[in-house]
């Protein structure tokens, strides 16, 4: 399974990713997964190389795509990954607004490290 999320996040030029046992989350916002009906028990957590591309007279991040629709993109297709592996899966995506604390994923994940303004 790990080749083939790799094979769809490469897609999208990101190569860094790990999966980890949901347990091993600190939940920050119990109320999300209370409302989706469902207990997870891994998760998906990636670095999106973000670049917005060069512009005259406008802020990088208005000219391109708003992260928030990248990451929704993105999330949808390793969902549709996922599912055609395990049809009988109950699978959810989140950027930014999601039930865990996404520095601490990433850090257990060995995906960066903590830094000392807490990000």
């Amino acid at each position: 399974m790990r080749e083939k999320i790799k094979k769809c996040l490469s897609a999208y030029n990101i190569e860094y990713f790990a999966i980890l046992s949901y347990a091993d989350l600190r939940e920050t916002n119990a109320r999300i997964i209370e409302r989706e009906g469902f207990r997870p028990k891994s998760a998906i957590v990636y670095l999106l190389p973000y670049y917005g591309g060069e512009t005259v007279n406008l802020s990088i991040y208005a000219a391109s795509l708003d992260y928030h629709l990248a990451i929704a993109e993105i999330n949808a297709a390793l969902s549709q990954t996922v599912l055609a592996e395990y049809p009988s899966s109950r699978v959810k995506g989140y950027g930014d607004h999601s039930p865990i604390d996404e520095r601490h994923a990433a850090l257990i994940g060995g995906l960066g490290i903590l830094g000392d303004n807490g990000l």
